[in-house]
């Protein structure tokens, strides 16, 4: 499994940029429960569902293509 990984990590630069995408959603999600009440707090929010959403696509396609290639 952990080959295999790395072989993906590798191969597809989506990767590792898909990961970087959550990492970024989540921070993004912290700071709209942390934040008090202000106009701020759902730019955060929005912030999040837009990186969670190129993250999970990001993640889709990398998924697809290891699949065409019989890589997992």
């Amino acid at each position: 499994m952990k080959t295999k990984l790395n072989k993906i990590f590798f191969i597809y630069h989506e990767a590792s940029v898909s990961v970087f995408f959550a990492a970024c959603a989540l921070v993004e999600f912290i700071c709209f429960l942390l934040l008090p009440e202000h106009p701020v707090k759902y730019i955060a929010l929005f912030g999040a569902i837009c990186f969670s959403i190129v993250a999970g696509s990001m993640a889709a396609y990398v998924y697809r293509s290891a699949k065409r290639i019989n890589i997992i």
